[in-house]
């Protein structure tokens, strides 16, 4: 059944850090320091992270990673790491203390934006048909 999003993702392994900004009682509660998790796939609109941390719906959060195939973007190099301001709007407990978090980017550059779909949009007419 052929998936009903917006936007196209794409599946990903690849560090990400992340920090929260609010609500303030999670970020009494963890700290202002930088969270290292997976990223599990991206779209243009958001990014599906794993974390150990409980990171309820609703939290604000910065996110730094980096498209380091610049091919697949395009030819496009990405001289430094994106920086998105996103909002949590799912956390699944997934095994033992993991967490997937499905954030939607609610702040991002429009550059940034354009260089994200055109590396999703270049893994995807990569990938064989199936």
């Amino acid at each position: 059944m052929p998936e009903k999003r917006k936007y196209p993702r794409i599946g990903l392994s690849t560090t990400i850090r992340y920090r929260i900004k609010k609500p303030r009682s999670i970020l009494v509660l963890l700290g202002d320091e930088e969270i290292k998790a997976t990223a599990l796939d991206l779209s243009e609109e958001g990014v599906a992270l794993a974390t150990e941390q409980d990171i309820p719906p609703g939290a604000n959060i910065s996110v730094n990673f980096s498209l380091t195939d610049t091919l697949l973007a395009g030819n496009k190099s990405q001289p430094e790491p994106l920086e998105v301001f996103g909002q949590v709007r799912s956390n699944t407990l997934v095994e033992g203390n993991k967490h997937r978090l499905g954030v939607y980017f609610m702040d991002i550059e429009p550059e940034n934006k354009d260089f994200i779909r055109g590396f999703v949009n270049g893994v995807l007419s990569s990938e064989p048909l199936r």
